[in-house]
Order: C-alpha cells, then sequence, then structure tokens
C-alpha cells in the first residue's frame, strides 16, 4: 500500500523528467523508459554510460515524457527493488535477523515499494539473481545489478513520483557497499527465511478474502464477521494511530513505539492487514512530525523494533465476543443465518437444526469450507468508460494478455525453427511474415534440442536477416532480448497430477516465472508439450488445468504470453485439423497454429509449408488465416514469395496495387463470385500477385470494403453498358456513370466481360 503523504505530495513542484535526466546526465548511465518501465523501444540502454549529455539530450527531445532510467552496471550500483509493502516488510525482516536496515538511499516507488540502494564491491559484479532469498510468493523482491536498470529517484509518471524525501537524487553514488550478509544472500549462500511468530492459540475467527472498504477516517481491518468485535478491533486500532498523530514532542518515538506495538499485536491476530498497519504507522508519524525531526529511517528502525515485539504476542479476543466470534465464523462457514437459544444452543431459526450445545461443542474445523463470494459486474458498471485496446504480441495470431497459443505441427517439420525465428523478429521488432508486432523480449525453453543444436539454428536466422556481414551494433543491442534455453535430459513437468486427477504446478513452472519476471520477458516458448505434460491427453480436466493453470499461470504472472509447441495427432495430420487428444486443447487455447504441408491433388507438397491459424478467438475475421511459406536458402522459414519476407507486402496491399492496374487498362472487376470479372480470382493470376491465392484475395476485399477503402459503383464499359464494378473512392471520374442507380437495380445487369 503506498504511503499516503499529509498533505498529499504535488508532482508539480518536482522537475520534469527531461530536466532530471539532463541533470542526472553528468553522473549517472541514463537512458529513457515509457510509462510501463520498459526501455523506449530502439534505445540501446546497456550502451549508455555516464556523461552521454548529447545522446540524452536527442533521446529527450523525441520522448520528453519518459522517465529516467538508470543503467546500473555502468555506474556499479545494485538495488533491492521491494515490491509494494509486502516485500518491504520482508526485506526488513530479513535485515533484522542481521542488526537492522543498513543506512543507505531509499527511494519509495509510486506503487508502495521501495527501492534499497548500495554500491557493488570492488572487482565484483553481481546481477539479477536473487540467489537464496526466499521464494517470491514469500519474499517479493526483485534483484537490479549488473545488467538491470531501475527508475531513476525523482522520476515520474501518471500515477506518482519515485520518492527520494532525504535530498538529491545523486546521493546513489555515495551509498554504502553491500554489507556481508546481503552479499552472502545473493550469492546463494542459504539463509533462512525469517519465521513467522509462533502460533498462539486464538478462538476461531472468520478471514475474510479482503479488507472491507471502511469510510474515510476509519481503520480497514479484517473482517471479523461479527459487528461488535469488528468495531471493538477498528476502535483499538484508531486509538492508538490518534495517540501517535496527536502527541506532542519530547515523547512522540516512545509513543511510535507504544503504538506500534499494539497495532502489531492486533496484526499477529489477523484483525489488521499488516501493509494498513505499517502505512497507517508511517503516516501518524508524518502528522506529528516525527519523520520530519529524527528522519525516515529513524522511524521505521522503531516500527521494526516495536513490530518484532508485537507479532510474538497477539491480542487476545475479549471474553464476551468469544462466543459471539464463534457463532459468527460458523454462520459463515455454513452460509447460513445462525440464532443461540437462551442456554446457549446454537441453531438455525429456518430449519430448527441444532449445530452445537450449550456447552459450546466444536462448531468449526469439520464444517463444509466456505464459498467465496461471486464476484457479479453489472453492465452499468464503468459507464462512459472506454476499455483499453486489446495488446497483441503478433496482430491476429498471438494476444498478449496472459494467454497461451498453442503451435501444433508434425516431429521436424520446423516448429522450434520457426518459434526461435518469432522470438527474433520480436525482439528486433520486424514484421512476422507481413504482420505487425509489439517488440517485447521473450525466453525460449526447448526440451529436444541441444545447446548446439538451438546456437546453429540461431547462426542461420541471424545469417538470413542480415547477411554474412551480421547484425549492427543496436541490432546486436536488441538480439539480445531473445533468450533460449535447452532442457534436454532434465525434469521438464510443468504439473503433475494425484490420484484424483488433481494438478500442481511443479517447481519448474515456478522457476520458468521468476527467471522471465528476471529478465522482464513478456513471452515464453515451451517446447515442447509431450515433455512438460504428464497426464493423460484425453483427459479433459488435466489438459484443462494443464494449459490453464500451468501454461496461462506463466503468460498471466509475466503479463505477456506462451506459445506452447505441440504434436498432432494422426488424425489432426489426416484431417489437416492439427487437433490432437482431447477436444479441450483446442478449447483451452485462445489462438491455435498448425504449421503444415499444403495439399496438391490430395498429396503433400514437401517443397512448401502453410502456417494455418485454426483458432483465433479475438483475431479479425477477415485477416488471413494462412501464410504460406518456404526453405529459404539459409535453411530459414520464409513467406512464399520471389525474393522473400522483405519482398512480400501485406495482401491488401498487393490486392490495390492489382485493381490500379486493371482500372488503368479500363478492365473493371466485380465481387461476383460466379462472374468471369470475379477480382480475387483475377489477381491471383497476375505477375504482381505475390503468391497470393484467391482465398487471401478475397478476405482482403472483405476487409477494403469495411474500411471504405474501396466501393462498388456504376460505370460505363467500353460497350457503353452500365454495370457494377469495384473501385477506390474518387477514382476514374471518366469512368462513372453519370446517374446513380440501387446496387439491387443492377444486380441484374449482365456480368462484367473483363478478361483475365
Amino acid at each position: 500500500m503506498p504511503v499516503v503523504l499529509d498533505p498529499p505530495f504535488d508532482p508539480a513542484t518536482i522537475q520534469t523528467n527531461a530536466k532530471l535526466a539532463l541533470t542526472l546526465a553528468p553522473s549517472l548511465a541514463i537512458f529513457p523508459c515509457d510509462e510501463g518501465k520498459q526501455p523506449v523501444y530502439g534505445v540501446p540502454w546497456k550502451s549508455a554510460q555516464l556523461g552521454q549529455i548529447d545522446r540524452v539530450e536527442r533521446w529527450w527531445s523525441a520522448h520528453p515524457d519518459a522517465m529516467p532510467g538508470i543503467h546500473l552496471g555502468a555506474v556499479g550500483l545494485i538495488v533491492m527493488d521491494a515490491d509494494g509493502a509486502e516485500g518491504i516488510a520482508a526485506f526488513e525482516r530479513i535485515a533484522e535477523q542481521h542488526g537492522g536496515v543498513p543506512e543507505c538511499p531509499m527511494v519509495d516507488t509510486p506503487s508502495g515499494g521501495r527501492h534499497f540502494y548500495f554500491k557493488q564491491r570492488p572487482g565484483e559484479a553481481l546481477g539479477n539473481s536473487r540467489g537464496s532469498l526466499p521464494p517470491k510468493s514469500e519474499c517479493p523482491i526483485d534483484v537490479r545489478g549488473d545488467g538491470g536498470y531501475v527508475i531513476a529517484p525523482d522520476a515520474t509518471r501518471d500515477d506518482g513520483v519515485y520518492l527520494y524525501p532525504d535530498g538529491d537524487p545523486l546521493d546513489i553514488l555515495h551509498a554504502p557497499e553491500l554489507p556481508d550478509w546481503l552479499h552472502d544472500i545473493l550469492t546463494g549462500k542459504r539463509e533462512e527465511a525469517p519465521s513467522p511468530p509462533p502460533p498462539v492459540p486464538v478462538p476461531a475467527r472468520v478471514s475474510a478474502p479482503s479488507a472491507p472498504v471502511c469510510p474515510p477516517g476509519t481503520a480497514r481491518t479484517l473482517d471479523m464477521g461479527h459487528p461488535r468485535l469488528r468495531a471493538w478491533v477498528e476502535s483499538a486500532f484508531e486509538a492508538e494511530i490518534k495517540a501517535l498523530e496527536q502527541c506532542g514532542t519530547g515523547g512522540r518515538n516512545n509513543q511510535l513505539n507504544t503504538s506500534a506495538f499494539a497495532v502489531f499485536q492486533l496484526v499477529a491476530a489477523g484483525w489488521v492487514a499488516e501493509d494498513v498497519a505499517h502505512g497507517a504507522l508511517v503516516q501518524a508519524a508524518e502528522a506529528c512530525g516525527l519523520v520530519k525531526d529524527d528522519g525516515r529511517r529513524s522511524v521505521l528502525r522503531t516500527i521494526a523494533s516495536a513490530r518484532k515485539g508485537g507479532m510474538a504476542q497477539p491480542r487476545q479476543v475479549p471474553e464476551e465476543f468469544q462466543r459471539d466470534e464463534e457463532i459468527a465464523a460458523a454462520a459463515v462457514e455454513l452460509n447460513r443465518e445462525l440464532a443461540v437459544s437462551a442456554d446457549g444452543t446454537l441453531f438455525d431459526p429456518e430449519t430448527g437444526e441444532i449445530i452445537a450445545d450449550g456447552a459450546g461443542l466444536p462448531i468449526t474445523g469439520k464444517l463444509p469450507k466456505a464459498i467465496a463470494p461471486l464476484r457479479l459486474t453489472p453492465f452499468s458498471d464503468r459507464l462512459g468508460e472506454v476499455p483499453p485496446a486489446r495488446r497483441w504480441l503478433i496482430r491476429d495470431w498471438v494476444p498478449a494478455e496472459g494467454e497461451v497459443t498453442g503451435l501444433y505441427g508434425d516431429g521436424g517439420i520446423g516448429k522450434t525453427l520457426l518459434a526461435q525465428l518469432t522470438q527474433a523478429m520480436l525482439a528486433l521488432g520486424r514484421p512476422w511474415f507481413g504482420h505487425s508486432v509489439q517488440p517485447v523480449r521473450s525466453i525460449g525453453f526447448y526440451c529436444e534440442d541441444s545447446a548446439n543444436e538451438l546456437w546453429r539454428r540461431r547462426h542461420r536466422i541471424i545469417r538470413h536477416l542480415f547477411g554474412e556481414q551480421g547484425p549492427g551494433a543496436l541490432d546486436a543491442e536488441m538480439l539480445g532480448g531473445a533468450m533460449d534455453c535447452s532442457r534436454v535430459g532434465e525434469d521438464n513437468l510443468l504439473m503433475v497430477f494425484d490420484r484424483q486427477g488433481k494438478g500442481e504446478v511443479t517447481p519448474f513452472q515456478r522457476q520458468i516465472i521468476e527467471c522471465a519476471r528476471d529478465e522482464m520477458a513478456k513471452l515464453v516458448i515451451l517446447d515442447n508439450a509431450a515433455t512438460m505434460f504428464p497426464g493423460d491427453a484425453i483427459n479433459a480436466s488435466q489438459v484443462r488445468q494443464f494449459v490453464d493453470i500451468a501454461c496461462g499461470g506463466i503468460a498471466s504472472a509475466i503479463g505477456g504470453s506462451v506459445i506452447l509447441c505441440a504434436h498432432p495427432s494422426k488424425s489432426g495430420m489426416s484431417t489437416g485439423t492439427g487437433d490432437s487428444g482431447s477436444v479441450q486443447w483446442n478449447a483451452a487455447f485462445r489462438s491455435r497454429l498448425f504449421l503444415h504441408h499444403p495439399k496438391i491433388d490430395g498429396a503433400d507438397d514437401r517443397t512448401a509449408l502453410t502456417l494455418s491459424r485454426m483458432k483465433g478467438n479475438y483475431a479479425n475475421v477477415f485477416s488471413e488465416v494462412d501464410i504460406p511459406l518456404r526453405w529459404s536458402a539459409d535453411g530459414v522459414l520464409a513467406l512464399n514469395a520471389p525474393d522473400g519476407e522483405e519482398a512480400r507486402p501485406a495482401v491488401s496491399t498487393v490486392f490495390l496495387q492489382c485493381l490500379d492496374e486493371r482500372v488503368s487498362e479500363r478492365r473493371f472487376v466485380s465481387d461476383k463470385a460466379r462472374g468471369s470479372a470475379y477480382a480475387p480470382k483475377i489477381f491471383a493470376g497476375m505477375p504482381n500477385a505475390c503468391g497470393y491465392t484467391p482465398a487471401h484475395f478475397a478476405r482482403a476485399m472483405d476487409t477494403l470494403f469495411l474500411s471504405g477503402e474501396i466501393e462498388l459503383v456504376t460505370v460505363y464499359g467500353v460497350d457503353r453498358h452500365a454495370r457494377e464494378a469495384i473501385l477506390r473512392p474518387g477514382q476514374c471520374p471518366e469512368c462513372r456513370a453519370p446517374f446513380s442507380r440501387k446496387l439491387a437495380d443492377i444486380r441484374g445487369d449482365d456480368e462484367l466481360e473483363g478478361t483475365a
């Protein structure tokens, strides 16, 4: 939870990002980042060095709102990036075992996290590895070192400021050297995770799935399931916060220690969320002037010390509320209204069923588990707002909002090479077989190919893209965003199933997520399903769990996409659908692609390949679904066009070029599929068709009609008869009939007599 400042922080008081970048450039390695904290596309951020003032001026002239990023490896810094209040608390707990958080520059992030800055040790440059830190689920902390970057202190974005309240942002250059204990953790020496406080028996409580929304000025506490108990906890919480806010000079630090101890007793009991407690204490310390006078670090040390004591002694439930609390817990777990008789018997007033007698027999433990409430969204929600546009890695082919795409193909047909080529194209931001892409970093996990084989294929791809001279410095930098990992001979299962068929993700699946996050990858290639899925391929439940939870969990965690490579069944090959096993494989994918040989007279044409989109839930229905491919001289897949990919424009562009040529010759074409002048059929036979088929041109024609780039008009042919033809708006005015007729009226005219 972000710390709320009082008075609220005004971003207008902070210098602009462009001015900040120029201020920092002489002393730090600065480069521009977008709102998503990613380097601006095309900027070789790893080549940034301190003192590059001219370069920084050029960058910010083109991107004036970009946030300054710091290339940490170039300035010898390493940053512990704590994610939110939970990450801050985790770092403080670890540091407590070694004397507390060291004195170092600390920058609060807009999302409520914190950057802790340290210097690298002389002659040693630690990277982005988390070493032996506990798993991210328990300890949400990232490490940014050599090969990494962070957003600079005082940078601004729409939702806030990277706030450094203690002085000049260049203070980070005077950060202390990485302490021994933290160095040991980051270099892999095992550090036991801080143990949670020992459990203290307390009466049964009801834990709501989230903190309730309270009116302004009241404590945000976890729901205890009973109004009187909830009111008592909120009153105790508010009393401690108010006592600190109103404390005068001379006793503020003692009051902070007392209030923090009492508040964290409530946290230990499970009644107040820890991030809420921490944020409220800091805000109260700011309100009474303690942060201003003693400094934020001193306040945080006091809070950390009091937390340790409070968490070890959870607050007990007052006796008068214990029975009420048990009743409330039982009511929630049973999902019904309950009542208590005069002798204390707990019963259901509707059915008369006795739940527990007056002696207080156990009413929890064996009861059905409470069902989480359903989240309903009315159609009236967010009226007047426009939802964000759908994000694609490859438009119409690979969605990018946490979805899984299936890439199917027979063994040895070229799936892995296609996957590696896709990684390269996305890293470079080049069109993917004529389709626009979102430049992203990616990681491919290849379970059937050795590291040397992956290297050989990378070599062929780079030679195909850049020739013998190889890539320039900028392209080489961008290619660094495409990474692969050979997993031959390793345990590659992403999920295992128990006897009841319930799946559980494996440590390898969690390792993939952590690796992708560390490398800021938005695409993960999994090659292939046969080595990662141990279940029954025709078991619908196991298939959906694997795709939705194991693979989809990766896509959701990285906020990007997963491409899962797989082999079709014999039936899928023979029918041309590329299906495999249970129909749930196809149902689970939002997009499914099939690499296969096209058929000529019923037999496979082994000299060519076709990539077909067999399913595309979010794709434009008029976009092409087949991409004709061939093997280039370099042994790489390329568009099946005379001069390869670069020579083949989009099908809509080719359609318009062919149309212009026919109109210039007064040989008009129509949209009538049975006519001799049917445009798609004629265009596919023209020399400049670039290998596109009538089906390609038909889909392009529909798209162009919808976009208004072509229209049906009445024209005069050479025989002076009026007929319907396709033209661009305003094209060939001398050909158009001097009168307007409805399309329904001219549908009866003779077919156009243009020749192919």
